[in-house]
């Protein structure tokens, strides 16, 4: 083989290698983060707006921008990622849908798909519970209890109404939930019975048997409770004091307001305190220690003198 076949077949197999080099896949570096879809409720109104967030955790030096396409509803907008931490940042993605179904989001970043999420919408509606109290003026304030339960025998919510003498009737709604069969029923007491047996005060009329079946399936669904106060219960009633405007009394005398004073016992036998006088008086002891200190100072003052005049005394005899 000489050399030009060598060198021939060098050149072809290089070629060859760069060839396939180039047919191959580009291989994508997998990212050091990690992105999650997670819908702010379990279910949401038909018609309404639902929201997921949008969780990335992992070291990046700068939040990368997130693609989001919606399947089965529209986009409505999209809450940036902000950092919550050095390795955590968060978002928020917003997205509805008419008519109940599910609307599916996913989160791609460089062409890969990181995450998906759903957001399930339903149609929601409110059952409306009023309830009345067959009674006077005088009735006591009183608070009425009542669940909703749905098919499945979960309570859904808890309904609290009160009534007194001056509000015999009372209503409210539960809190939005998806269309479907619900039992309304009141919650019932030691006091509060089915009939005015067993020492009840109160008892339900309406319904007889203390719970009415709703069927959900418009924005509201209304049912009724009648309760009716028992003969011979006791009397329950509430009064607030009142206060009679009158005309204005005349200033009361302060010896009043404080009380009388009177004198205790062995009042006359006792001394007073001693007269202290309106400054601070001298005492002897004081008096005689003042001419020692002056003495004692003198002494003092007159030392350095004396022993100065010895001093110059002795210089001079030399």
């Amino acid at each position: 083989m000489t050399t030009f076949q060598r060198f021939t077949i060098a050149v072809l197999s290089v070629l060859a290698f760069a060839v396939a080099l180039l047919s191959a896949p580009a291989a994508s570096a997998a990212p050091a983060f990690s992105v999650t879809l997670v819908p702010a409720a379990s279910q949401f109104p038909a018609g309404g707006e639902a929201v997921l967030g949008v969780h990335l955790e992992g070291e990046t030096a700068l939040l990368p921008g997130l693609q989001f396409d919606v399947m089965g509803g529209d986009l409505v907008g999209v809450d940036p990622l902000s950092r919550l931490s050095s390795t955590a940042a968060a978002g928020a993605v917003h997205v509805s849908r008419a008519t109940p179904g599910n609307v599916r989001v996913s989160a791609s970043f460089g062409g890969a798909v990181l995450a998906t999420g759903e957001a399930r919408f339903v149609q929601l509606g409110t059952v409306e519970v009023t309830v009345s109290l067959a009674a006077d003026a005088n009735a006591a304030a009183r608070t009425w209890r009542f669940e909703v339960v749905n098919a499945s025998g979960a309570v859904a919510d808890t309904i609290q109404l009160g009534t007194s003498g001056d509000a015999l009737s009372a209503t409210g709604s539960s809190a939005a939930l998806p269309y479907g069969a619900y039992t309304v029923r009141q919650i019932l007491g030691n006091d509060t019975k089915l009939s005015c047996t067993g020492g009840a005060f109160y008892a339900l009329t309406e319904p007889a048997t203390g719970a009415v079946a709703v069927d959900l399936n418009s924005a509201t669904a209304a049912v009724r409770f009648a309760l009716t106060l028992c003969p011979g219960a006791p009397k329950l009633s509430f009064q607030a004091p009142i206060d009679t405007v009158g005309p204005a009394l005349p200033e009361t005398p302060i010896n009043e307001v404080r009380g009388a004073r009177s004198s205790g016992p062995g009042a006359d036998n006792t001394p007073l305190p001693p007269d202290t006088g309106a400054g601070a008086a001298a005492t002897p002891h004081a008096n005689k220690l003042a001419p020692l200190i002056l003495l004692v100072a003198t002494l003092l003052l007159a030392m350095p003198a004396a022993y100065a005049a010895a001093t110059l005394s002795r210089a001079r005899r030399r």
